[in-house]
């Protein structure tokens, strides 16, 4: 007999649903991480080394990370919060974590245990969390990396086309439009 085992499912069924929902919602806009220690997203600066101890990030996780595509730069953390405990043992529980993320700018969202989530109700959460994020040049965002011709005649990549216009265009990659109908019919 062997002394560890692979588990089935690294998500229970709640947290799959909330993972799977997410997804839809994200539509390759950004990565979405589960189980993330608060030490990999957040280290202790030399004068704080008191309040931010390396032992209590590393014992404190996010359930869910929201990341940038390009920098996997952390957007938003996301809990699960759990209706079946009493807002005070919440609070305990997502107290800290949320003081620490929010003291250092990473935004904090709470989304309630339950086993189907309404994609309109996801979307008007995440939706400002990727609309307030920078993007660099990405392909699933539409936009496209253009060849250019320098003076000596050698040739470059150009800048997004998008990016050029000055704003930040919605996704054009195939798809995005029949995931975004399909969302809100489920919803």
């Amino acid at each position: 007999m062997q002394p560890y085992y692979v588990h089935n499912n690294m998500l229970d069924p709640i947290e799959r649903s909330l993972y799977h929902a997410l997804h839809l919602v994200i539509c390759q806009r950004a990565f979405l991480f589960t189980k993330v220690h608060l030490s990999d997203l957040i280290s202790a600066s030399a004068g704080q080394s008191a309040l931010l101890d390396n032992q209590e990030l590393t014992t404190q996780r996010a359930d869910f990370v929201l990341c940038d595509r390009n920098t996997t730069r952390p957007l938003a953390i996301i809990l699960l919060l759990d209706p079946n405990h009493s807002l005070s043992e919440q609070s305990e529980r997502i107290g800290h974590t949320a003081k620490i993320c929010t003291e250092v700018g990473l935004p904090v969202v709470g989304i309630q245990r339950q086993s189907i989530y309404a994609m309109h109700d996801l979307s008007s959460v995440i939706e400002p969390l990727l609309a307030n994020s920078s993007h660099s040049d990405d392909f699933t965002n539409g936009d496209r990396i253009e060849e250019q011709e320098t003076p000596a005649g050698h040739r470059t990549l150009g800048s997004a086309t998008n990016l050029k216009q000055g704003k930040r265009q919605p996704p054009l990659y195939p798809g995005y439009g029949v995931l975004r109908a399909l969302a809100g019919k489920l919803s």
